[in-house]
């Protein structure tokens, strides 16, 4: 089914302002120059985004990470990316759940739960039986309606609204209600002493609108963190994080020379090199606990400009 994303084309690339950014290692640092209120602020931070970028062109080098914290990413000019772009949620570690991902303005992604001290349960997701699995994230219209997939917690809808103006799903126009990030992994059961495995904290926000794509040898994730394995008691292990969602859009990309000009596909492939928004592996259980329950996968869209 096809999908169009209407686009703001003047704001879409952003004006280039902070320049040409080259991440030259995971542990790069960008200094912000055109904060006077602030002469210590950085636009990167040790690799992890700190606002709004709104490059000239953007490369990241091989091997290298930038973490984008849940900002928004706009490429004036030529997104290169040889390394790893990412909004990962963190896994869970044993009864602690997951970290959450970056929230920056796309949004607010939530914290996994920790695990629970409870006793034997009657009904999936209640005490005794392993942690739900988080929803995977993606699309959000406000009509038609779109179901979400899996079970778990709720996720929240993120607008983009002075970006992405009408989305048109089959030919049939739509009221554009955001996307939603996947949900975190339900926490697994305790025995009564000891605490069930920590869910996996979900999939967070990735947005980059770029004139020029090149991911040919890229990676790009949202992907949901996996649940925490007990180690102690008869305990049951925590539900994996949902995906999360991950939009880019641009004008040119040499992997989709035979998509240009037809916007609207949620193929990863299309975007070329690697794009994952997978939902996190479950954790185990330990005595006669039982493993939780794996995180749903979220969606990777790509809107041709």
């Amino acid at each position: 089914m096809a999908t169009t994303f209407a686009t703001a084309h003047n704001n879409l690339f952003g004006a280039g302002l902070d320049g040409d950014v080259t991440v030259t290692s995971s542990s790069f640092t960008l200094h912000d120059p055109d904060d006077p209120l602030n002469p210590g602020a950085n636009i990167i931070t040790t690799g992890v985004l700190q606002r709004d970028l709104a490059a000239g062109d953007l490369t990241i080098n091989t091997g290298c990470v930038l973490d984008t914290n849940g900002y928004l990413l706009q490429v004036n000019g030529t997104f290169t990316n040889n390394g790893t772009l990412s909004n990962d949620g963190g896994a869970a570690s044993a009864t602690t759940g997951g970290a959450a991902p970056g929230l920056g303005s796309l949004g607010l992604a939530a914290a996994a739960p920790n695990g629970v001290t409870g006793s034997t349960g009657t009904a999936p997701g209640t005490w005794g039986y392993g942690g739900q699995g988080g929803f995977g994230g993606g699309l959000l219209p406000s009509s038609p309606a779109i179901t979400r997939q899996g079970s778990g917690p709720s996720s929240v809808p993120y607008l983009l609204g002075h970006l992405v103006t009408t989305i048109t799903v089959g030919g049939n126009p739509v009221t554009f209600g955001g996307f939603y990030v996947g949900g975190p992994g339900g926490s697994g059961a305790g025995d009564g002493t000891n605490k069930g495995g920590g869910g996996g904290a979900p999939g967070g926000a990735l947005a980059i609108f770029a004139r020029v794509f090149d991911n040919t040898n890229g990676t790009i994730t949202c992907n949901g963190g996996n649940g925490g394995t007990p180690t102690v008691g008869n305990t049951y292990g925590g539900g994996g994080g949902g995906g999360g969602w991950i939009l880019v859009s641009w004008i040119h990309n040499p992997n989709a020379l035979n998509l240009e000009g037809i916007d609207g596909t949620n193929l990863a492939s299309v975007i070329g090199g690697t794009a994952s928004c997978t939902g996190g592996q479950a954790g185990s259980g330990h005595g006669t606990g039982t493993g939780g329950n794996p995180g749903n996968d979220g969606t990777v869209w790509a809107a041709i400009s």
